[in-house]
């Protein structure tokens, strides 16, 4: 399935629908990266995509693109 990523913004913490798409952003102080894995079904173990999120922000905000 291809997924079109678009840079993602600091906030609301979580997924947050965004009108288009959905918007990721995760709060970790010690982690120095995240992956964020898209299933295709609640529960399901068959993981459709995989979009590595890059610390963008000092205060330990994760975000994909």
């Amino acid at each position: 399935m291809a997924m079109k990523v678009w840079p993602g913004k600091p906030y609301p913490l979580g997924a947050t629908w965004a009108g288009a798409g959905v918007n990721f952003s995760i709060f970790s102080e010690n982690a120095t990266g995240v992956d964020l894995c898209l299933f295709d079904r609640p529960g399901g173990n068959n993981e459709i995509g995989k979009n590595p999120c890059a610390r963008k922000y000092s205060a330990g905000i994760f975000t994909t693109g």
